[in-house]
């Protein structure tokens, strides 16, 4: 089916870093399964698309889009696509800074994996639980979900180019094992640093990395890698954080103009990304979550 097919082709666009092409393709493939009223074909567009607008910033319409295509995966009896929307829907409100609502995704995501024992989504709903836990502060989860993705990772494939890498390599670094996470970006470096998407992703993880060894330079680095690399593809969301973590790698490091450089140009994005959200409460949520991190 022509909605189907071009499904595939926006998400082959979104892991090479191409969302405006992917999320064109996706809202047309979304459009078609609507017309023809075909869940499947709603499910395998809707979460491809939730995935490429919250790549482009448009977190409001990726959760609604989300949340109307993981509704449609539950009417399916194929297991797979249900947890791709679940991992899609948990990624959406990460973005949105609601990491409960995350979690929750993540863990039927995971759930539902291990019951068919599908190792690559195994791997996938851990390394994202893993990040949900870092963010909560929860180290001990988030080091137990890290070692899970491990175990049952295929180091050749990716599912989704965006899944953060950094959280897993904080987690295992912080439960003191620094090399598995040096083994893990090795690897991920070997079959996918050629990749603009994903090489923002390694960036990110090698600067984690870097730090942790005392390379404050090097971190540093990284750092200004994945913030290039995210503007030049067009990623606010990788944009804020990255300068985010710039800002702080900087001000450890005693840089404080450049510190402040970017903890500028990181605001500026996070204003621009809030200005896209048209409901009242979730652009307060979002905001109010910002000014705790």
């Amino acid at each position: 089916m022509e909605a189907d097919c071009l499904a595939r082709v926006a998400d082959a666009r979104i892991n090479f870093g191409q969302p405006g092409d992917g999320v064109t393709a996706a809202r047309t493939a979304y459009a078609i399964s609507l017309e023809i009223e075909h869940a499947w074909s709603q499910a395998l567009s809707g979460y491809t698309l939730a995935r490429g607008l919250v790549e482009i910033g448009s977190y409001e319409d990726a959760l609604t889009i989300g949340l109307q295509s993981t509704e449609a995966a539950r009417t399916l009896t194929f297991s797979i696509l249900l947890i791709v929307n679940l991992l899609a829907l948990g990624m959406v409100y990460q973005a949105l800074l609601l990491p409960e609502k995350a979690l929750k995704a993540h863990l039927e995501a995971l759930k539902i994996a291990e019951s068919i024992s599908a190792k690559r989504y195994i791997s996938m709903s851990a390394s994202l639980l893993c990040a949900d836990y870092v963010f909560a502060d929860d180290w001990e989860a988030a080091s137990r979900y890290a070692r899970q993705a491990l175990a049952a990772r295929d180091p050749h494939e990716v599912i989704f180019a965006e899944t953060p890498r950094w959280p897993e390599t904080a987690a295992l670094l912080h439960a003191g094992e620094s090399e598995q996470a040096y083994k893990d970006l090795q690897l991920f470096h070997k079959h996918f640093g050629a990749k603009k998407r994903c090489y923002i992703v390694l960036a990110r993880a090698q600067a984690v990395l870097a730090q942790a060894q005392s390379e404050s330079e090097l971190a540093i680095m990284h750092l200004r890698e994945a913030l290039a690399g995210a503007e030049e593809i067009g990623l606010p969301g990788e944009c804020w954080q990255a300068g985010e973590a710039l800002g702080r790698a900087c001000l450890a490091n005693e840089e404080h103009e450049q510190a402040e450089q970017a903890f500028t140009h990181a605001t500026s994005i996070i204003k621009k990304l809030a200005g896209n959200i048209t409901n009242d409460e979730m652009r307060a949520r979002f905001l109010a979550q910002i000014r705790e991190i």
